[in-house]
């Protein structure tokens, strides 16, 4: 079987991630990359079977040599520290250098011609730009909300594709470790305001899996909730395990000054934001 993931900001990517690799399977990502010249979405597709890591974008692939033979728990050791390691999985999953010179805003409506090789995938990631949705925050949850997609997407084949696979959608029952996440990985969104930015992100973030549900019922895409804190891995098609929150603090911009503040800064957050 294979398996979707809608996931977004803080909702277990990179674990996932991880564990489709470990259990040999191949995985996609699709996201919008600042790292090349025209801001394109692009899309990966890991293949450890085969040692390579498989690049879509615009009407374009390219295809990179990866090696899969890793140590996952020094690999997310390796995240959290500052320089990180030189590693190609350590560069954001080898986002941070991709094989790509530039995009063309033009050609995005080619993005979804890569969609046969994607869903071929054992796992997709951040599944949603599948079905028309790119983005974050609010931007994103009006558009789902006013069910108005910004990607140009060939609908009917994408919902074909999804009701043949198990769509999983991820939600947090600990609010309070989630949030304390969020604040210690959006830093470089500080301003004056940081701390309402940042509990703005985090309440989106809360509600994403309810957006996700009502779109996926109204396109009659069979879908499964899945709790970040209390879910069984063994019940999505993992039979390897890894510790679940390892991932935990993998991107840390927090400066230790504020980081002092930290639990008093989401004592705050929970005070005044127990029910959204």
């Amino acid at each position: 079987m294979k398996y979707s993931y809608f996931n977004t900001l803080r909702s277990g990517n990179t674990h996932m991630n991880n564990l489709a690799l470990y259990n040999n399977k191949t995985v996609a990502q699709i996201f919008k990359t600042e790292k090349v010249k025209g801001f394109p979405l692009v899309a990966y597709v890991m293949k450890p079977k085969e040692s390579i890591q498989d690049w879509y974008w615009d009407d374009k692939k390219a295809t990179v040599t990866r090696d899969y033979n890793m140590d996952f728990i020094k690999i997310m050791d390796d995240f959290k520290k500052r320089p990180r390691p030189t590693h190609w999985y350590t560069a954001d999953k080898g986002k941070t250098h991709p094989p790509i010179e530039s995009g063309n805003a033009h050609k995005s409506h080619l993005f979804h011609k890569s969609f046969p090789k994607i869903f071929e995938s054992d796992w997709i990631l951040y599944a949603l730009c599948m079905l028309g949705y790119q983005g974050k925050c609010k931007q994103l949850d009006e558009m789902l909300l006013h069910n108005k997609p910004n990607v140009v997407v060939d609908l009917d084949y994408s919902i074909e594709q999804f009701k043949k696979r198990i769509n999983i959608i991820p939600y947090k029952e600990d609010i309070r470790h989630f949030a304390r996440g969020m604040f210690y990985n959006n830093y470089y969104y500080y301003s004056d305001d940081w701390y309402e930015n940042v509990s703005e992100r985090i309440n989106y973030a809360r509600v994403f899996h309810v957006r996700v549900q009502e779109l996926l019922e109204r396109l009659d895409i069979p879908y499964k909730l899945f709790s970040l804190d209390s879910g069984d891995y063994s019940t999505i098609g993992f039979e390897k395990d890894l510790p679940r929150y390892h991932t935990d603090n993998i991107d840390p911009t927090i400066p230790s000054s504020v980081y002092d503040k930290l639990d008093s800064i989401v004592d705050r957050y929970m005070s005044e934001n127990h029910e959204i």
